[in-house]
């Protein structure tokens, strides 16, 4: 016997063991990974000084992931673009888009602009695959800074891989 119908002999008698041990009708699907209760997310908007300082060094500290909301083009952020860019990646926290500016969009070709702008700053410096869904957080803005419609953003949500996460309304926390 070859070495190669061997190893398919091992392999087809381990799947029959694996599969004595579940009878049939008994399979199910977890709603949550390694069939956890539920889960705890931790979000933080707008890329805050506060986050570089406070937040990320305490879930660090907790082996704790927190996903932040940046807007690179904001001036809030050009101060520790080095620290964001740099060395926040390599500790594994998550990035998603809460556009550039966080100023809203004028019109379609603005809103394109803002929220490619900034899917291309969380590609070029966050580990992962190119492509891959996004989180994206849309940003509270004055009445009238936000000029296009929901419809328009779902296009331009799709076309850059980004899901839309639900608005805090009623669960979320300052």
């Amino acid at each position: 016997m070859s070495w190669s119908s061997r190893l398919l002999l091992i392999f087809s008698l381990a799947a029959s063991v694996v599969a004595a041990e579940t009878p049939p009708g008994t399979s199910r699907v977890a709603t949550w990974c390694d069939d956890k209760a539920g889960a705890f997310m931790l979000m933080f908007d707008d890329g805050a000084p506060s986050h570089l300082k406070n937040v990320i060094p305490e879930l660090s500290k907790r082996g704790l992931v927190g996903t932040f909301y940046l807007n690179p083009g904001a001036g809030h952020y050009q101060p520790f673009k080095q620290e964001w860019e740099q060395r926040v990646p390599t500790l594994g926290m998550e990035y998603a888009n809460h556009t550039m500016t966080h100023a809203g969009v004028r019109d379609l070709a603005n809103a394109e602009e803002e929220i490619a702008g900034c899917n291309a700053v969380i590609l070029r410096v966050a580990p992962g695959p190119a492509q891959r869904l996004i989180s994206f957080g849309r940003p509270g803005v004055k009445p009238g800074a936000w000029n296009i419609s929901d419809a328009q953003l779902a296009e331009l949500l799709a076309k850059h891989h980004l899901v839309e996460r639900p608005p805090f309304g009623g669960h979320g926390a300052a």
